[in-house]
Protein backbone atom coordinates (compact mmCIF):
# COMPACT_ATOMS: atom_id res chain seq x y z
CA UNK A 1 0.00 0.00 0.00
CA UNK A 2 1.76 3.63 -1.10
CA UNK A 3 1.81 6.28 1.04
CA UNK A 4 0.50 9.83 0.38
CA UNK A 5 2.16 12.81 2.28
CA UNK A 6 -0.08 16.00 2.27
CA UNK A 7 0.62 19.75 2.97
CA UNK A 8 -2.24 21.94 2.71
CA UNK A 9 -1.22 26.12 2.57
CA UNK A 10 -1.55 29.00 0.81
CA UNK A 11 1.89 30.18 -0.02
CA UNK A 12 1.42 33.79 -0.53
CA UNK A 13 4.61 34.46 -0.78
CA UNK A 14 7.30 35.66 -3.69
CA UNK A 15 9.53 32.56 -2.43
CA UNK A 16 8.93 29.32 -0.13
CA UNK A 17 10.26 30.28 3.33
CA UNK A 18 11.89 27.91 5.31
CA UNK A 19 9.51 27.32 7.03
CA UNK A 20 7.54 26.38 3.78
CA UNK A 21 10.18 23.94 3.21
CA UNK A 22 10.43 22.55 6.40
CA UNK A 23 6.70 21.31 6.44
CA UNK A 24 6.67 20.12 2.55
CA UNK A 25 10.17 18.31 2.73
CA UNK A 26 8.42 16.03 5.77
CA UNK A 27 5.98 14.78 3.06
CA UNK A 28 8.03 14.59 0.00
CA UNK A 29 11.11 12.51 1.98
CA UNK A 30 8.63 10.43 4.03
CA UNK A 31 5.96 8.99 1.75
CA UNK A 32 6.01 7.94 -2.00
CA UNK A 33 3.82 10.67 -3.09
CA UNK A 34 3.55 14.18 -2.25
CA UNK A 35 0.19 16.49 -2.59
CA UNK A 36 0.21 20.03 -2.25
CA UNK A 37 -3.54 21.39 -1.84
CA UNK A 38 -2.92 25.38 -2.38
CA UNK A 39 -5.89 27.23 -0.44
CA UNK A 40 -7.96 29.61 -2.97
CA UNK A 41 -9.92 32.61 -1.71
CA UNK A 42 -12.58 33.49 -3.71
CA UNK A 43 -11.08 37.27 -3.73
CA UNK A 44 -7.97 39.82 -3.77
CA UNK A 45 -6.89 41.09 -1.35
CA UNK A 46 -3.64 42.47 -0.07
CA UNK A 47 -3.19 39.26 1.68
CA UNK A 48 -4.64 37.12 -0.77
CA UNK A 49 -2.96 38.77 -3.55
CA UNK A 50 -1.65 35.92 -5.81
CA UNK A 51 -3.72 33.45 -7.50
CA UNK A 52 -3.41 29.85 -8.37
CA UNK A 53 -1.44 29.13 -11.01
CA UNK A 54 1.18 31.67 -10.12
CA UNK A 55 1.76 29.31 -6.55
CA UNK A 56 1.20 26.09 -8.70
CA UNK A 57 4.18 27.28 -10.70
CA UNK A 58 6.44 28.29 -7.62
CA UNK A 59 5.73 25.06 -5.89
CA UNK A 60 6.28 22.89 -9.01
CA UNK A 61 10.08 24.49 -9.66
CA UNK A 62 10.82 23.57 -6.09
CA UNK A 63 8.64 20.05 -6.24
CA UNK A 64 8.76 18.70 -9.40
CA UNK A 65 7.13 15.42 -8.09
CA UNK A 66 4.67 16.27 -6.02
CA UNK A 67 0.87 17.13 -7.02
CA UNK A 68 -0.21 20.42 -6.80
CA UNK A 69 -4.14 20.88 -6.65
CA UNK A 70 -6.50 23.99 -5.54
CA UNK A 71 -8.79 24.01 -2.23
CA UNK A 72 -11.30 26.30 -3.22
CA UNK A 73 -12.44 28.30 0.78
CA UNK A 74 -15.43 27.06 2.11
CA UNK A 75 -17.51 29.58 4.72
CA UNK A 76 -18.50 26.24 7.01
CA UNK A 77 -15.57 24.77 8.67
CA UNK A 78 -17.30 21.15 8.30
CA UNK A 79 -17.96 21.52 4.61
CA UNK A 80 -14.44 22.68 4.15
CA UNK A 81 -12.71 19.33 5.86
CA UNK A 82 -14.82 17.49 3.63
CA UNK A 83 -13.55 18.76 0.58
CA UNK A 84 -10.35 18.41 2.17
CA UNK A 85 -10.88 14.58 2.09
CA UNK A 86 -12.85 14.24 -1.12
CA UNK A 87 -9.49 15.75 -2.41
CA UNK A 88 -7.23 13.48 -0.67
CA UNK A 89 -9.45 10.56 -1.27
CA UNK A 90 -9.50 11.04 -5.20
CA UNK A 91 -6.20 9.01 -5.62
CA UNK A 92 -7.62 5.75 -7.28
CA UNK A 93 -5.18 3.64 -5.47
CA UNK A 94 -5.01 1.93 -1.92
CA UNK A 95 -2.91 4.21 0.01
CA UNK A 96 -2.44 5.85 3.42
CA UNK A 97 -2.32 9.65 4.03
CA UNK A 98 -0.84 11.30 6.65
CA UNK A 99 -1.40 15.55 6.99
CA UNK A 100 1.94 17.63 8.03
CA UNK A 101 0.97 20.86 9.46
CA UNK A 102 3.39 24.07 10.14
CA UNK A 103 2.45 27.43 12.27
CA UNK A 104 -0.33 29.42 12.42
CA UNK A 105 -2.47 26.36 10.05
CA UNK A 106 -5.33 24.89 10.23
CA UNK A 107 -4.77 22.05 11.94
CA UNK A 108 -7.08 22.40 15.04
CA UNK A 109 -9.78 23.24 12.24
CA UNK A 110 -9.36 19.61 10.37
CA UNK A 111 -8.73 17.92 13.73
CA UNK A 112 -11.98 19.27 15.36
CA UNK A 113 -14.37 18.95 12.52
CA UNK A 114 -14.34 14.85 11.76
CA UNK A 115 -11.04 15.26 9.68
CA UNK A 116 -10.11 11.63 8.36
CA UNK A 117 -6.54 11.36 8.16
CA UNK A 118 -3.90 11.74 10.78
CA UNK A 119 -1.82 14.75 11.23
CA UNK A 120 1.42 15.97 12.25
CA UNK A 121 2.46 19.25 13.41
CA UNK A 122 6.16 19.96 11.92
CA UNK A 123 8.36 21.77 14.76
CA UNK A 124 8.51 25.57 14.22
CA UNK A 125 11.37 26.21 11.91
CA UNK A 126 13.08 30.15 12.45
CA UNK A 127 11.94 32.13 9.53
CA UNK A 128 10.38 35.25 8.42
CA UNK A 129 6.63 34.01 7.87
CA UNK A 130 4.48 34.97 4.49
CA UNK A 131 2.80 37.90 6.28
CA UNK A 132 6.14 39.49 7.43
CA UNK A 133 7.43 38.66 4.09
CA UNK A 134 4.84 40.80 2.48
CA UNK A 135 4.93 43.12 5.07
CA UNK A 136 8.62 43.23 4.29
CA UNK A 137 7.69 44.17 0.51
CA UNK A 138 5.21 47.20 1.11
CA UNK A 139 7.81 48.84 3.59
CA UNK A 140 10.25 48.35 1.15
CA UNK A 141 12.68 46.63 2.66
CA UNK A 142 16.90 46.99 2.15
CA UNK A 143 16.76 42.94 1.17
CA UNK A 144 14.10 44.12 -1.82
CA UNK A 145 14.83 47.25 -2.74
CA UNK A 146 17.28 46.38 -5.20
CA UNK A 147 14.40 44.87 -7.04
CA UNK A 148 12.21 47.86 -7.32
CA UNK A 149 13.87 49.44 -10.28
CA UNK A 150 13.84 46.31 -12.36
CA UNK A 151 11.84 45.84 -15.40
CA UNK A 152 10.05 42.59 -14.16
CA UNK A 153 8.83 43.94 -10.98
CA UNK A 154 7.31 47.20 -12.90
CA UNK A 155 5.84 44.45 -14.78
CA UNK A 156 4.53 42.73 -11.99
CA UNK A 157 3.07 45.47 -10.52
CA UNK A 158 1.06 46.53 -13.90
CA UNK A 159 -0.13 42.22 -14.49
CA UNK A 160 -1.43 42.86 -10.39
CA UNK A 161 -3.86 46.07 -11.11
CA UNK A 162 -4.69 44.52 -14.91
CA UNK A 163 -6.19 41.48 -12.63
CA UNK A 164 -7.87 43.44 -10.08
CA UNK A 165 -11.92 44.06 -10.64
CA UNK A 166 -13.41 47.31 -10.99
CA UNK A 167 -13.67 49.22 -7.58
CA UNK A 168 -17.00 51.21 -6.69
CA UNK A 169 -14.82 53.23 -3.70
CA UNK A 170 -17.76 54.26 -0.74
CA UNK A 171 -17.50 57.71 0.26
CA UNK A 172 -19.55 60.05 2.38
CA UNK A 173 -20.47 63.63 1.72
CA UNK A 174 -22.05 65.89 4.68
CA UNK A 175 -23.75 69.01 4.69
CA UNK A 176 -22.99 70.42 8.32
CA UNK A 177 -25.68 72.93 9.23
CA UNK A 178 -25.61 75.85 11.59
CA UNK A 179 -28.65 78.11 11.91
CA UNK A 180 -29.36 79.03 8.16
CA UNK A 181 -26.01 78.57 6.76
CA UNK A 182 -24.01 75.49 5.79
CA UNK A 183 -20.73 74.68 6.56
CA UNK A 184 -18.45 73.92 3.09
CA UNK A 185 -14.62 73.02 2.62
CA UNK A 186 -12.05 73.96 0.13
CA UNK A 187 -9.03 72.14 -1.30
CA UNK A 188 -6.04 73.36 -3.06
CA UNK A 189 -7.36 71.78 -6.11
CA UNK A 190 -10.88 73.50 -6.23
CA UNK A 191 -9.93 76.85 -7.22
CA UNK A 192 -12.99 79.21 -6.13
CA UNK A 193 -15.33 76.50 -5.64
CA UNK A 194 -16.79 74.90 -2.13
CA UNK A 195 -17.30 71.37 -1.34
CA UNK A 196 -19.11 69.02 0.98
CA UNK A 197 -17.40 67.22 3.92
CA UNK A 198 -16.42 63.91 3.42
CA UNK A 199 -13.98 61.70 2.64
CA UNK A 200 -13.49 57.41 1.87
CA UNK A 201 -15.47 55.04 4.22
CA UNK A 202 -12.53 53.26 6.75
CA UNK A 203 -12.48 49.29 6.49
CA UNK A 204 -13.06 50.46 10.70
CA UNK A 205 -16.34 52.08 10.53
CA UNK A 206 -19.30 49.75 11.66
CA UNK A 207 -21.28 51.87 9.67
CA UNK A 208 -22.14 54.88 7.02
CA UNK A 209 -23.29 57.25 9.81
CA UNK A 210 -20.29 56.65 11.65
CA UNK A 211 -17.93 57.26 8.66
CA UNK A 212 -19.88 60.33 8.04
CA UNK A 213 -19.45 61.89 12.16
CA UNK A 214 -15.73 60.31 11.83
CA UNK A 215 -14.90 62.51 8.48
CA UNK A 216 -16.42 65.73 10.02
CA UNK A 217 -14.53 65.23 13.12
CA UNK A 218 -11.44 64.65 11.31
CA UNK A 219 -11.71 67.46 8.66
CA UNK A 220 -13.16 70.14 10.88
CA UNK A 221 -13.15 69.30 14.69
CA UNK A 222 -16.75 69.66 15.23
CA UNK A 223 -19.20 67.36 16.95
CA UNK A 224 -22.78 67.21 15.02
CA UNK A 225 -25.91 65.55 16.16
CA UNK A 226 -28.18 63.37 14.51
CA UNK A 227 -26.69 62.61 11.08
CA UNK A 228 -29.96 62.24 8.41
CA UNK A 229 -29.39 60.12 5.62
CA UNK A 230 -30.18 61.80 2.51
CA UNK A 231 -29.95 59.29 -0.84
CA UNK A 232 -26.36 58.56 -2.87
CA UNK A 233 -24.92 59.30 -6.48
CA UNK A 234 -21.79 58.94 -7.96
CA UNK A 235 -19.32 61.53 -7.66
CA UNK A 236 -17.65 62.58 -10.86
CA UNK A 237 -14.77 62.58 -9.19
CA UNK A 238 -11.29 63.81 -11.66
CA UNK A 239 -9.24 61.46 -10.45
CA UNK A 240 -11.29 58.50 -11.65
CA UNK A 241 -12.62 60.19 -14.78
CA UNK A 242 -10.70 58.15 -17.09
CA UNK A 243 -10.59 54.79 -14.87
CA UNK A 244 -12.68 52.20 -14.27
CA UNK A 245 -12.76 52.74 -11.02
CA UNK A 246 -15.18 55.01 -9.62
CA UNK A 247 -17.06 56.76 -6.31
CA UNK A 248 -20.23 56.29 -4.62
CA UNK A 249 -21.10 59.10 -1.97
CA UNK A 250 -23.89 58.41 0.58
CA UNK A 251 -24.89 62.15 1.57
CA UNK A 252 -26.28 63.19 4.98
CA UNK A 253 -26.95 65.68 6.55
CA UNK A 254 -26.03 67.47 10.33
CA UNK A 255 -26.26 69.91 12.62
CA UNK A 256 -23.38 71.40 14.92
CA UNK A 257 -23.33 70.55 18.28
CA UNK A 258 -20.44 72.30 19.19
CA UNK A 259 -16.91 72.91 18.74
CA UNK A 260 -14.99 75.32 16.56
CA UNK A 261 -14.70 75.16 12.72
CA UNK A 262 -10.97 74.31 11.76
CA UNK A 263 -9.86 73.20 8.79
CA UNK A 264 -7.90 69.95 9.17
CA UNK A 265 -6.22 66.90 7.25
CA UNK A 266 -6.23 68.03 3.49
CA UNK A 267 -8.88 71.15 4.16
CA UNK A 268 -7.50 74.27 3.16
CA UNK A 269 -9.86 76.40 4.20
CA UNK A 270 -13.66 76.30 5.52
CA UNK A 271 -16.44 79.08 5.97
CA UNK A 272 -20.39 78.85 6.32
CA UNK A 273 -22.39 79.85 3.34
CA UNK A 274 -26.50 80.66 3.46
CA UNK A 275 -28.13 77.89 2.05
CA UNK A 276 -29.49 79.89 -0.82
CA UNK A 277 -26.15 80.57 -1.34
CA UNK A 278 -25.09 76.93 -1.71
CA UNK A 279 -25.62 75.91 -4.82
CA UNK A 280 -24.08 79.06 -6.87
CA UNK A 281 -20.87 78.26 -5.06
CA UNK A 282 -20.27 74.38 -5.05
CA UNK A 283 -18.24 72.50 -6.65
CA UNK A 284 -19.58 70.96 -9.84
CA UNK A 285 -19.05 67.42 -8.87
CA UNK A 286 -21.06 67.98 -5.47
CA UNK A 287 -24.12 69.29 -7.10
CA UNK A 288 -25.62 65.99 -7.55
CA UNK A 289 -24.64 65.36 -3.74
CA UNK A 290 -26.36 69.27 -2.52
CA UNK A 291 -30.00 68.36 -4.68
CA UNK A 292 -30.26 65.45 -2.61
CA UNK A 293 -29.99 67.51 0.57
CA UNK A 294 -32.39 70.21 -0.88
CA UNK A 295 -35.57 67.18 -1.49
CA UNK A 296 -34.80 67.06 2.55
CA UNK A 297 -35.13 70.48 3.92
Amino acid sequence: MKSLGVVIGRFQVAGLTAGHHAVIDMAVTHHDQSLILVGVSPVRTRRQCLDFAQRRDMLQEAYPTSIIAPLEDHPNDVDWVKRVDAVIAQDPEDFTAVLYWGRDSSIDVYTTNGGRYPCILVPEVPTVSGTASRRLTYDYSEVLRESFSKPAFREGIIYAHQQMFPTSYQVVDVAIFHEDQVLLAQKTTDGDYWRLIGGFVDPTDHNLEMAARREVMEETGLAVGSVRYCGSARVDDWRYRNETDKILSAVFRATRIFGHAEARDDIRTLKYVPVADVSSVLYPAHQPLWALIENTL
